[in-house]
């Protein structure tokens, strides 16, 4: 599978570094360009180093590999590997505005041909950052090429950061010669990024945790019928958690099946792959990755187990946030009823003295006047004004009601939601258009 262009640059701001290494000297090149690079690919250094490490970065985790795709094809031509099988492994390096393929890893592929072994895989790993004070995720890739007859080692490392703590760890490595088996294991690498990297995920899994527990605690010493400790805002944080918790359990299983893939071709040594390799070295190879996978096995059950406890104290804030929600509307439910008692006898009060009240005011009006001499009410002739006046105010006030429930059952009618959107799309559109 060829890489997307989006995992290369134009041109280099950091150099894809060159390291070669004899039995007691190192040679470091930077390249910028391609005729740098193919040029110290065919140095005299070519004819008597050992081991030559091709170290390659990013500018941050979310940039493109600082190689173009010309310099990466020169280094697979010149070797002899093939495209098709290692052509994948930089595509997860390119840039990107949003964190996606977070749990997705190039698994551990081994090719074999003749006297020669290819090995790459990615793994991603938990790193502190020091400047913003949290735990973020990282990806290392790394392909090995080792040609058994000639005893000669290529390993290509593919960096998150110019200083990453593989890269230094390497060139720590190869500066020293206090190893007795150094310039005999050519699996030197592998043991350098697992030992780099993967001690981490104890101390991440643990941060996580803390913070885990502070909202458990919480969650736990709450009661219905009393002011909450917690709210919708830590539902959230332990939705968030949960997410964190459910995706360590998928990277560390990958990084697993990588080292069962390195170890069943350590054990393979019976079969004349790995001849150039010492049974001594082979021995503590595969006993070192036997302690990462068992140390990974460990890590991943801690975080399942944790992921379940996140899962079930998300559940129990949400029914308790729910049962909560129902105990207020309870309480206003029952304070609404009171209200309608009372509204209800006020209501009832007000009909009882209306008519009373209503007399008093008609007959108390000047269009009424008392005939002392026979005791007789007489009435004006210009009583029609009152009658006219009261009516048509009636008729108004009943008929701005109406109109006003009308308009709220068109408001609140489905058909009328639909029309309203449609119309605002075609208003959108329109503006869209001029």
């Amino acid at each position: 599978m060829a890489s997307p262009p989006e995992c290369y640059v134009t041109q280099l701001t950091k150099p894809v570094q060159l390291h070669y290494k004899c039995e007691k000297n190192r040679w470091s090149y930077d390249c910028y360009t391609g005729d740098e690079l193919r040029s110290r690919l065919t140095d005299n250094h070519d004819e008597d180093y050992h081991c030559l490490l091709i170290s390659i970065c990013q500018r941050n985790s979310w940039q493109p590999l600082q190689i173009t795709k010309k310099m990466l094809d020169c280094i697979f031509s010149q070797y002899g590997i093939d495209p098709a099988i290692f052509g994948e492994l930089p595509s997860l390096f390119y840039r990107r505005n949003l964190a996606v393929e977070e749990a997705f890893c190039i698994p551990y592929t081994q090719w074999i041909r003749g006297t020669c072994i290819a090995i790459s895989y990615t793994i991603r790993y938990p790193e502190f950052k020091e400047s913003s004070k949290e735990w973020i995720i990282r990806q290392t890739g790394l392909l090995h090429h080792l040609d058994v007859s000639t005893q000669k080692t290529l390993y290509l490392l593919f960096n998150p950061m110019s200083d990453s703590k593989a890269h230094e760890s390497a060139m720590r490595f190869m500066d020293s010669d206090s190893d007795p088996s150094h310039g005999q294991n050519p699996f030197w690498l592998h043991e350098t990024v697992f030992s780099a990297y993967l001690p981490a995920w104890r101390q991440y899994i643990a941060a996580y945790e803390r913070e885990f527990l502070k909202l458990r605690n919480l969650t736990f010493s709450t009661f219905i019928d009393k002011p909450l400790p917690v709210g919708y805002d830590n539902l959230s944080a332990l939705a968030s958690l949960e997410n964190r918790f459910l995706q360590m359990p998928i990277l560390l299983a990958q990084e697993i099946e990588t080292l069962e893939g390195l170890h069943s071709l350590l054990n393979a040594e019976s079969n004349g792959k790995l001849a150039c390799v010492t049974e001594e070295v082979l021995e503590q190879l595969s006993s070192l990755l036997e302690w990462h996978i068992n140390r990974l096995g460990s890590y991943n059950r801690s975080a399942e187990y944790i992921h379940q406890r996140t899962q079930s104290t998300t559940q129990l804030l949400a029914s308790t946030l729910s049962l909560r929600d129902q105990v207020v509307a309870k309480d206003q439910t029952t304070s609404m009823l009171r209200l309608n008692k009372s509204v209800v006898f006020i209501t009832i009060l007000t009909l009882f003295y209306l008519p009373a009240s209503f007399l008093s005011s008609f007959f108390g009006m000047s269009f009424f006047s008392l005939n002392e001499e026979n005791g007789q009410f007489i009435a004006s002739e210009m009583i029609w004004i009152y009658i006219v006046s009261a009516t048509a105010l009636t008729a108004g006030t009943l008929l701005l009601y109406n109109n006003l429930l009308k308009r709220d059952e068109k408001l609140s009618s489905p058909d009328s939601t639909t029309d309203q959107s449609i119309s605002n799309r075609w208003e959108i559109r329109g503006a869209l258009k001029v």
